[in-house]
């Protein structure tokens, strides 16, 4: 597993073939966000976008090729970016914005500490439908006593 971590201003990223065009295009935008790009074997497997909202909530997007799901890559790769988020940012809390019925990224988000808040009804559109989401929260606290419960960055129990 390969982590690169950028900062920039958008995390609607148009396609980057490899890892430099994406490490050249995020630099340019350093200074508005956060973004990780998963690699695993020189393959682009996902993004995880970072943005602050105040001096103690921020918001993070994840987004994963499915077949970098169930096999530990996403769980590792976004304990080392909350990790850093919460260490270098400062913040106490971070949320979440998932497409409901995405039980894959909800079971991650759950993985790593956060807890799921609540539903906003037809928030968004997907495909043209209407579409709820749900709000997952992870606090600094919660994350940090997942990993003194041995869960590491691996997500694998001591």
């Amino acid at each position: 597993l390969h982590l690169t971590q950028c900062r920039g201003e958008s995390f609607f990223v148009l396609p980057v073939p490899t890892e430099d065009d994406f490490v050249h295009f995020m630099v340019t935008r350093w200074d508005k966000q956060k973004s990780w790009a998963v690699y695993l074997g020189g393959e682009l497997g996902g993004l995880i976008t970072f943005e602050r909202f105040t001096d103690w909530l921020g918001t993070a997007h994840i987004v994963l090729k499915p077949d970098f799901q169930g096999k530990g890559i996403a769980v590792q790769a976004c304990r080392t970016a909350v990790a850093e988020m919460f260490e270098t940012e400062g913040l106490g809390k971070l949320e979440f914005t998932v497409l409901a019925g995405n039980l894959a990224i909800g079971s991650l988000l759950t993985n790593i500490g956060a807890v799921r808040e609540g539903t906003r009804r037809e928030h968004t559109k997907r495909g043209g439908v209407v579409t709820d989401v749900w709000e997952y929260g992870l606090t600094k606290t919660a994350f940090s006593q997942g990993l003194n419960l041995g869960e590491g960055l691996t997500g694998a129990s001591k």
